[in-house]
Parts: C-alpha cells; sequence; structure tokens
C-alpha cells in the first residue's frame, strides 16, 4: 500500500496522482441530495486561507471539488443546444 493511500484524509478514496495533482473521490451532500465528487488538490502549492471553523489565517493546499452531477458528456448531436433556430 502506497503512503498516498494511508495518508488519504477520512471519507476520501485516493483515486491517483498526475505531476502536482493528487485526486480523491468523495461523498457530498448538494441540495439536499447525496452526490459523489472528484477532489483535487495540488499538494505542491501553499495558499493563505481563513479556517471556517475558527475564523484564523490558515494555509493549505489549494484544492476543488467537482460533483459528479456536473459531468456530462458531449455528444455531436447537442453542438446546436442552446441555439435557438428558425
Amino acid at each position: 500500500m502506497s503512503a498516498e493511500v494511508e495518508l488519504a484524509p477520512d471519507g476520501f478514496v485516493w483515486c491517483g496522482k498526475k505531476g502536482d495533482l493528487t485526486l480523491y473521490l468523495t461523498h457530498i451532500v448538494r441540495d439536499g441530495d447525496d452526490d459523489a465528487a472528484l477532489y483535487i488538490r495540488n499538494e505542491n502549492r501553499r495558499v493563505e486561507g481563513v479556517n471556517p471553523v475558527t475564523g484564523m489565517i490558515a494555509y493549505g493546499s489549494p484544492a476543488y471539488v467537482v460533483p459528479f452531477r456536473d459531468f456530462w458528456i458531449f455528444r455531436p448531436e447537442d453542438r446546436d443546444r442552446g441555439r435557438h433556430h428558425h
């Protein structure tokens, strides 16, 4: 078992690593519905932010959460979607 798998935070499943980015799978609740999400973290950067619990300044890796519900597959027949034809 690799160190990354062992270090995955509670509630996260380590999926892989590509360059500076580490990818996890996690569970979120959005609009009252359960959803899965990709959690992508840049391990080699540190940014300043605010701890939402304490309100104090904290440092950590920038991360992005992408809910599965937001994924969609482009199909050629969708290329005109959103346009109005007369």
